[in-house]
């Protein structure tokens, strides 16, 4: 049994290519464990864009404020 590759990803996490675990083999409980850790980068990350997402509207938001009260004055 090979193990899975992995490659990291520009968020600077691995995952892997290899997308089934053998049932047969011994390595399952790594495998799964492998898969559970992944799966919360993956949603820690997608978090993480999330909330800069949220941010960056907030400071556009605020920009276009200030800009409208400084041709005001």
């Amino acid at each position: 049994v090979s193990a899975p590759t992995m490659d990291p990803q520009e968020d600077g996490f691995f995952y892997s290519h290899h997308g089934a675990c053998h049932a047969d083999s011994s390595q399952g409980t790594e495998c799964k464990a492998q898969s559970s850790i992944t799966a919360r980068k993956v949603h820690k990350a997608d978090c993480e864009r999330m909330r800069r997402d949220k941010l960056n509207e907030q400071f556009m938001e605020l920009g276009t404020t200030l800009a409208q009260q400084g041709k005001c004055v």
